[in-house]
């Protein structure tokens, strides 16, 4: 009866191994085919219909998807773009919002373009000239901060304290940012996804600014008052989940260091990350908007959100941070989750706080194996003693 016992319990710790190992593996398996889904969906001109033949109009969502699928190493599936962004920018320069500047510059400088020279304009410049003081939407704030940083650019101490002042005087008493910080007649109310874009811009100074970390301390708890059960993000208050709220919560967590898949954002059925599942039409690959349907603004920021998560996981520099020309061998300091570095100052990058994130699937399968096996353990322990008592 002992041998019998001792085999038994040797096979069963062998199944939840094995069946642990494959949770996991499947769990990163589903990710990649995620993101393999997107990248497809988001490469098929069928389905984004860019016209770039019309530049009388600047496309918002082709100058994202651009941009996310240059970080992603897909440069060559839109050749037009080159073409019709310089032409673009050149017929509605005079009036692009400072949003507008920014998301261009960021697509731009990711596909191989200089934001400096794109239709005979000088992005950057622009960017610099704005008055920030005086914005009161969050976007025309935080996207400047985040293209500047990743153009590369040194900021002035100057326009930077005036950015970061700007920025954090929109904070809502309850730690998050609204839209806009007028009231333009629906009020001024906090939202996950400007309060985790807004985050994403603060991340580079969240270990050198004591106003910046309390401010981002602040968003992170209202961000957790906004979590579904499933791990999702959107808004509690309507009951409803927003794929596009995760993936900016994901982008966040992951250029502040921190691990979305990790117990403090993991629910009693899922994490930010197993949540987008839900999110996507398995017929097509696409992410899907409020309405259910596939969506191009809904894929590529979930795109965008997985991306972050793979370089998070592999030590790279986050998805808003410009990557040298060479590319650093793995274990460099380069490789270490650096923030972004100006053209000032490559040699002493801001490092944020690290979390490894696993290779592998969600923390709470881990966990729970890790438990399952401690509990056969003991049982393995207590007959052993029963056994021996007898």
């Amino acid at each position: 009866m002992k041998r019998k016992s001792s085999k038994f319990f040797a096979a069963l710790i062998s199944v939840i191994v094995a069946v642990s190992v494959l949770t996991v593996t499947v769990f990163a398996a589903d990710t990649k085919g995620l993101s393999s889904g997107l990248k497809k969906y988001l490469s098929n001109p069928e389905n984004t219909q860019f016209d770039f033949s019309d530049t009388s109009v600047v496309d918002n969502d082709a100058d994202w998807t651009v941009f996310v699928l240059s970080r992603c190493g897909e440069k060559d599936v839109y050749p037009e773009y080159s073409e019709y962004i310089n032409n673009a920018v050149k017929e509605n320069y005079a009036s692009l919002k400072p949003s507008d500047l920014a998301r261009i510059t960021l697509s731009v400088k990711a596909y191989g373009l200089d934001p400096e020279n794109i239709g005979g304009k000088d992005l950057i410049s622009a960017l610099k000239s704005v008055d920030y003081s005086s914005q009161i939407y969050m976007s025309s704030i935080t996207y400047p901060l985040t293209a500047l940083n990743f153009a590369e650019e040194n900021i002035s101490a100057e326009m930077l304290d005036t950015m970061l002042k700007t920025i954090i005087a929109g904070q809502q008493s309850d730690g998050g940012f609204p839209y806009c910080t007028v009231d333009m007649g629906y009020g001024i109310s906090s939202d996950v996804d400007t309060t985790a874009m807004t985050v994403q811009a603060l991340a580079k100074y969240y270990n050198t600014d004591e106003r910046v970390k309390d401010s981002v301390d602040k968003a992170l708890t209202y961000i957790k008052t906004q979590q579904f059960d499933d791990g999702s993000f959107g808004s509690v208050a309507w009951n409803s989940k927003s794929g596009e709220s995760t993936s900016q919560v994901i982008i966040a967590l992951c250029m502040l260091g921190i691990d979305p898949t990790g117990s403090e954002y993991s629910k009693a059925n899922g994490n930010p990350v197993s949540a987008l599942a839900q999110f996507v039409d398995p017929s097509t690959g696409a992410a899907l908007d409020y309405s259910n349907q596939p969506n191009t603004l809904s894929s590529y920021q979930m795109l965008m959100a997985l991306n972050s998560c793979e370089r998070f996981k592999n030590g790279e520099v986050n998805i808003y941070t410009f990557e040298p020309a060479s590319t650093p061998e793995p274990g460099s300091d380069k490789m270490s989750g650096t923030t972004s570095v100006t053209k000032t100052e490559t040699a002493e990058a801001t490092t944020v706080k690290t979390v490894d994130i696993p290779r592998t699937g969600s923390s709470n399968i881990i966990l729970m194996s890790s438990a399952a096996l401690m509990v056969l353990s003991g049982v393995i322990i207590a007959s052993k003693k029963n056994n021996e008592e007898q």
